[in-house]
C-alpha cells in the first residue's frame, strides 16, 4: 500500500503538473480550480483532464493520455502545439492537498509523444509514456499498415509543408544574410515588402548547391519563378513550387465554414485540402491553427476547430495539404504533385509494403563503438569484426521482394 505525505482524511487530493518542453519552458498547471502553491512554485489552473493509469501483469509499465483546453496565445496554444514544441516534452505529475498544499508526492513521469488528437471544439490530447518505460541504446523503428510520421516533420518524411512545423530546425523560414547553408536545406524569400504570406509567392528555395555555405551580405533579388536558379553569395538556390499557400478569407458562413480565395491549380481536387490544415497569419485568430474536414475543390472549406465567426472578410493565412496516412494519398500530395521527387513520393512513406530510410530497422547500437556497416563492408549485420551489429528487423527497397 502506497503511502503519503499528507492525509486523505478530510483533505482535497489533487493533481499538480510541471511540463518541461525540449525549448526549456517549463510549464507548471493543475486541474484544480485555484491556484496551487508550494514553497515558492506555482501551479496555475487549466483545463485539464488526466486519463487512467492502467496497469496489466505482463510487466508492462503504465502509460498516460492528458487532454488540455486549447487557446491562441494561451498555455497550450495550438500553433505551439502544431509546431511540435510540446513534443518530447517531459511531464512530472504529482499529487497533493489542495486544501492545505503544503507537501507533495510523486505519481508518474513522462514524456508527450509528438502524436496529438484534437477533438472538434478544440482540445487536445496528448499519449504521454512513461519515462522508466523508455529504452536506452536500443533504437527500434515499428511500421505499421498506415504511415506514422508527423504531418510536415522535415527529418523523417521530408515534406515542406509549413515553415517551423519542427520547432527544433529552421526550415522553411525567411532565409538570413550571412547565414550558413547546407545542400537540401530550404527556406523562404520574402519578394515584396507585405507582411502578409502572399509575399512568399507561393514558393520556397532550395540550396541545390554550395562554395562557402554563406549566403551573402546583402539580399540579392530571387526570382518567384519555379525551376529558377540563382547565386545567393556562397549558396545556389533553387526556386520550388510550395504546398503552404497564402489565402484570404472571402466570406463567413459560420463556426466552422468559410469560403477562401487561394492560387492552387491543385486546389480541385477535394481532397487537396481535405485533409489539410490552415494558419491564420493576420486579424484576432492570429497564429491560430484548425485541421480541415473538408474541402469543395473551388473555395469552402469545413474547419475543425470551430472559430469561423471570429475571423473578418480579408484576413490572411497559409493552408496546405494534410493526408490520410496510406500510400496512394502519399504518392498523389507529396510525390508526382510536387515534380522534384524521382520515386513518385514512396521514399516519403513508413509504412508497409515500401519500408524506406535506413537500412536496419532495429538493431541495438552502443554509443562510441556502433558503426554504421560492418567492417566487411557488407552493408548489413554479422560482419564479425569490431563495431558491427547484428539487425533483428530489417527493411526492405522499394519494389523488393
Amino acid at each position: 500500500m502506497r503511502t503519503f505525505s499528507f492525509s486523505f482524511v478530510n483533505t482535497k487530493p489533487e493533481y499538480i503538473l510541471t511540463i518541461t518542453r525540449p525549448d526549456e519552458t517549463v510549464i507548471h498547471v493543475t486541474p484544480h480550480h485555484k491556484a496551487i502553491t508550494i514553497g515558492a512554485v506555482t501551479w496555475s489552473p487549466a483545463v485539464i483532464e488526466i486519463g487512467d493509469m492502467t496497469n496489466t501483469n505482463n510487466g508492462t509499465l503504465s502509460n498516460l493520455s492528458i487532454k488540455v483546453g486549447t487557446q491562441a496565445n494561451g498555455t497550450f496554444d495550438p500553433y505551439e502545439i502544431d509546431l511540435q514544441l510540446f513534443k518530447d516534452a517531459l511531464v512530472l505529475i504529482e499529487i497533493t492537498n489542495a486544501a492545505n498544499p503544503v507537501s507533495k508526492d510523486f505519481e508518474f513521469v513522462g514524456k508527450m509523444n509528438g502524436n496529438v488528437q484534437y477533438d472538434p471544439v478544440g482540445n487536445a490530447t496528448f499519449e504521454v509514456l512513461n519515462l522508466y518505460g523508455t529504452p536506452r541504446d536500443i533504437f527500434i523503428r515499428k511500421y505499421t499498415v498506415e504511415d506514422q510520421v508527423d504531418f510536415g516533420d522535415p527529418r523523417r518524411s521530408k515534406i515542406p509543408t509549413f515553415p517551423s512545423i519542427d520547432a527544433t530546425t529552421k526550415d522553411l523560414h525567411d532565409v538570413a544574410r550571412l547565414e550558413t547553408i547546407e545542400v537540401g536545406d530550404r527556406r523562404r524569400f520574402r519578394f515584396t515588402g507585405s507582411v502578409n504570406p502572399d509575399a512568399y509567392a507561393n514558393v520556397y528555395l532550395e540550396a541545390t548547391s554550395i562554395t562557402t555555405g554563406i549566403t551573402a551580405a546583402g539580399a540579392p533579388t530571387p526570382s518567384s519563378t519555379v525551376g529558377t536558379i540563382y547565386v545567393d553569395g556562397g549558396v545556389t538556390w533553387t526556386t520550388r513550387n510550395a504546398y503552404a499557400r497564402a489565402f484570404q478569407v472571402a466570406s463567413l458562413i459560420d463556426t466552422r465554414h468559410i469560403t477562401i480565395t487561394v492560387t492552387e491549380p491543385r486546389k480541385t481536387d477535394p481532397t487537396w485540402y481535405a485533409p489539410g490544415r490552415l494558419i491564420m497569419r493576420s486579424g484576432f485568430c492570429k497564429n491560430r491553427v484548425s485541421v480541415i474536414d473538408s474541402w469543395d475543390g473551388i473555395s469552402q472549406i469545413e474547419l475543425v476547430e470551430p472559430f469561423g465567426n471570429l475571423l473578418t472578410v480579408g484576413d490572411w493565412g497559409e493552408i496546405a495539404p494534410d493526408y490520410d496516412q496510406t500510400l496512394a494519398m502519399a504518392v498523389a500530395k507529396y510525390g508526382a504533385a510536387i515534380g522534384i521527387l524521382a520515386d513518385g513520393g514512396a521514399n516519403n512513406y513508413r509504412g508497409f509494403p515500401h519500408l524506406t530510410g535506413s537500412r536496419i530497422s532495429s538493431s541495438t547500437f552502443v554509443f562510441g563503438t556502433t558503426v554504421e556497416f560492418p567492417p566487411d563492408g557488407s552493408g548489413g549485420g554479422g560482419g564479425g569484426g569490431v563495431g558491427g551489429y547484428t539487425p533483428f528487423a530489417v527493411e526492405f527497397a522499394e519494389g523488393s521482394s
